[in-house]
């Protein structure tokens, strides 16, 4: 995997460092002291943990490098928990086949048990498709070419939009988008996942339309 071996204690620091006016040392980057945070840090990170249990770390452990730019990540990502028209399980169905895709550990082991179907969750694991409705399997159909391709086949397109309406498709073009930011952030500093976590299963693609149920 791209990102470093140490996890559980730069990622439990990052999360402690919540609390305080400095931020550790995480993956690639080095501690920063609260001086050089500056008070705009401070803000950012009430706003951010308020949303995260207490905790920043994962991407925002990195953000915190750059306070203002931190929240504006953390407000697109607080749409989707707050606003989005999609279904909570529908949504870390999108988000886990991004993490896939990007091989983001942290990521898939933030979101693995966070909503979506213990059956979805092994299907995007495996990539076999066992278990799933029409709906999920066209999900994770779209959410695989978007994130593996960047891009719609004509084909898709239209049975995305048929299923979901174009807002519904217009928002899981930007989930994607967000959380493969997300990947990057975590795969170029290299943040750790949770120690106790497994890692993200290797391998790429989509889910074939042949194991659909529903």
């Amino acid at each position: 995997m791209r990102q470093g071996d140490e996890a559980g204690s730069s990622a439990g620091e990052a999360a402690a460092g919540a609390g305080t006016g400095w931020m550790p040392a995480v993956g690639r980057l080095h501690e920063v002291a609260g001086s050089a945070l500056g008070p705009s840090w401070v803000a950012a990170r009430e706003r951010i943990a308020a949303t995260h249990e207490g905790r920043v770390d994962g991407p925002y452990a990195v953000l915190a490098r750059q306070p203002e730019l931190a929240v504006r990540v953390a407000a697109l990502e607080e749409y989707f928990r707050l606003a989005s028209s999609l279904p909570g399980p529908e949504r870390e169905l999108v988000t886990l086949v991004t993490a896939r895709q990007a091989g983001a550990d942290f990521c898939w082991a933030v979101h693995e048990h966070a909503g979506a179907r213990a059956e979805v969750v092994e299907s995007i694991r495996s990539g076999a498709g066992a278990g799933l409705s029409d709906r999920e399997a066209l999900l994770i159909e779209l959410a695989t070419a978007l994130a593996a391709e960047g891009g719609l086949s004509a084909g898709l397109y239209a049975r995305a939009v048929g299923e979901l309406g174009e807002p519904g498709v217009v928002e899981i073009v930007t989930l994607v988008g967000h959380y493969r930011l997300v990947a990057l952030l975590l795969n170029a500093f290299e943040v750790p996942a949770p120690a106790s976590e497994a890692p993200v299963p290797e391998g790429q693609g989509g889910i074939g339309a042949a194991s659909r149920t529903g």
